[in-house]
């Protein structure tokens, strides 16, 4: 056999942000390939045949760079060249499209300005066929990808909101007051709502989501038959990363594996990751930055960390994958699994462990291991492998410390917390959600009216360190709701993403991240915020809290260090106090 150029490979490294090739791929389609890895959306399904129709007059996308405005809008032209329409305009700023009596717009991007005319300018010259205080009955139907903030800023201008009246009243409303109408000619779709991924991690061959169809796409067999007459093979980690995603008869479980990553990434909320950031991030994935030509050149031992387990906590500098390193299983602190691996390397015996737990894995030929290899790095690569690859129903008999795969995860409550979204009713997690939160006042439990502390929340009033006293409202469980906010669009893929934790008397509300939600379970069950981290995450509840101090209640409860109970209640003018034992320590 001899060395391979595999065209797949340079197409993916293509889509990577910071490929040592270029990212030539990873803006619109502008090439066969961007149009044969393009994935249909809800815009495809939903959207484009209703502006066809000529439902809408104005469609307005906006979003972030990469959330696939672009694409769209260049499918919507590409339907209607498909079906005859006439073309009298088209450059890089978009395009202009006659057909069955309408005429179609497009702005590729409506927040720059293009050819000497300002943004400004360009949007005033767009909307010119609905000016005035009422709707048109005019066969226009103009198509604009645009930010929110260029949006709100252009229609809130006063000239701009006198000469198109109908249209400004209506994209105020719909875009920054929530109102809407079902028969509206103006739709708003905002890609920063749409979920690339769903909540479904045990995923087969039929994959729903929009990361599932990607990496399925990238990773299928049949773009990686060349490889199978290449002389690199087998030391190539490129192949490796593609069969283990592919076709390798772990595949569904290493897919389930990096989709959970991906879904408590989203969870946290802490970024919006983009069509463009998941296609560059599924792009490392596999190749890990390298092309065939490295591979061929490179060294066998060395191309052994750039599989994929490796690279994405190691060598990405992609956006969507730098926040993994917050959930690298090798960073969990599992003292007793780490004692054992560094046995078994220094017994010699990692062979045994390797054929008990990785059963399946994709394996490469590499040199022998030396003695100067390093224990403290091979336990973090195997540590990796496992939360990949291993046979979890094992781990319980195999390894000390560990006895399911989430517990190489930084989440204990992260199945929870998912189970809840799906389907469960969270009615069932408030009481829980309120020792949580009044442990985070360094409220203790205690036994209220003879039930456990679980059934009230507890605000700290005040604290006098000298009496050794703490004032503390109390406020019953029963008061608060917990709800999923219905995120349902008929233009977009998404999911239930968050709880709303509510105290009905007062409407004062919190939102409950996956973070959140972590925290105040663990909470719960006593722990104490340990971390910079935790105490960062349990702020965005001080809003939370400092309402729900303000709010008037007739009920108090008195803590004494020495472990007496005081209840305090306003009852008909008078202020009663009833006292109960018991052993608290504060």
């Amino acid at each position: 056999m001899t060395p391979q150029q595999n065209t797949w490979v340079n197409n993916l490294l293509s889509l990577y942000q910071h490929s040592r090739t270029g990212n030539s791929e990873n803006r619109g389609l502008t090439s066969e390939f961007a149009r044969q890895t393009y994935i249909e959306t809800r815009l495809d399904t939903n959207l484009l045949p209703a502006v066809i129709n000529g439902q809408y007059q104005v469609v307005f996308l906006t979003g972030n760079p990469g959330d696939g405005k672009t694409a769209f809008l260049e499918k919507v032209f590409e339907q209607l060249n498909n079906s005859g329409a006439v073309i009298p305009h088209k450059d890089s700023a978009g395009w202009q499209v006659t057909h069955n009596q309408h005429t179609y717009t497009a702005c590729y991007d409506a927040s720059e300005s293009s050819q000497g005319q300002s943004a400004d300018a360009r949007l005033r010259q767009l909307f010119q066929p609905f000016r005035g205080d009422t709707a048109p009955s005019n066969q226009q139907v103009v198509l604009v990808a645009i930010n929110d903030g260029k949006l709100h800023s252009f229609f809130h201008l006063p000239e701009v909101n006198q000469e198109f009246h109908w249209l400004a009243k209506t994209v105020l409303e719909k875009a920054f007051q929530g109102f809407q109408r079902p028969d509206d000619r103006v739709v708003i779709v905002n890609l920063k709502e749409r979920t690339l991924i769903d909540l479904e991690l045990d995923i087969d061959n039929a994959e729903n989501s929009l990361f599932d169809k990607l990496l399925w796409q990238f990773s299928e067999k049949s773009h990686w038959q060349i490889c199978d007459t290449c002389s690199s093979q087998p030391h190539c980690p490129i192949w490796v990363n593609a069969k283990s995603f592919g076709w390798s008869d772990q595949a569904k479980q290493v897919r389930t594996r990096l989709k959970t990553l991906f879904t408590i990434s989203h969870l946290r909320r802490q970024r919006h990751n983009t069509m463009r950031d998941i296609r560059s991030a599924l792009a490392f994935v596999i190749t890990s930055n390298l092309d065939c030509q490295a591979v061929h050149d490179g060294d066998p031992k060395e191309l052994q960390t750039y599989r994929y387990f490796n690279a994405i906590f190691e060598r990405a500098k992609d956006d969507a994958l730098q926040e993994f390193s917050e959930l690298d299983p090798a960073r969990m602190g599992v003292a007793q699994l780490d004692r054992q691996l560094n046995v078994r390397f220094h017994q010699q015996q990692t062979p045994a462990l390797i054929t008990a737990l990785l059963p399946n894995s994709v394996e490469v030929e590499e040199e022998s291991r030396s003695e100067d290899d390093d224990a403290e790095s091979w336990i973090t690569h195997m540590r990796r492998q496992l939360f990949f690859e291993g046979r979890e129903d094992r781990f319980a008999t195999k390894l000390r410390g560990v006895t399911e795969v989430w517990e190489l995860l930084p989440y204990r409550h992260f199945e929870t917390f998912l189970n809840y979204l799906r389907h469960q009713d969270p009615t069932a997690l408030r009481r829980k959600i309120c020792r949580g939160i009044s442990q985070t006042e360094g409220i203790p439990e205690v036994d209220i009216d003879g039930s456990h502390s679980k059934s009230h929340l507890l605000i700290r009033v005040t604290e006098n360190v000298k009496e050794g006293l703490i004032v503390c409202k109390k406020l019953p469980a029963d008061e608060f709701d917990v709800f999923i906010p219905n995120r349902d669009q008929p233009f977009l893929e998404n999911l239930p993403e968050r709880m709303v934790f509510k105290h009905r008397p007062t409407g004062i509300q919190c939102v409950l991240t996956l973070d959140i939600f972590e925290i105040l379970l663990r909470m719960a069950e006593g722990q104490l915020p340990v971390s910079r981290e935790q105490v960062a995450v349990l702020d965005e509840l001080n809003d939370f809290k400092s309402r729900l101090h303000r709010y008037q209640t007739k009920d108090l409860l008195l803590l004494e260090t020495n472990g007496q109970v005081h209840h305090v209640t306003q009852r008909q003018g008078k202020i009663i106090r009833q006292q109960r034992e018991e052993g608290v320590t504060i």
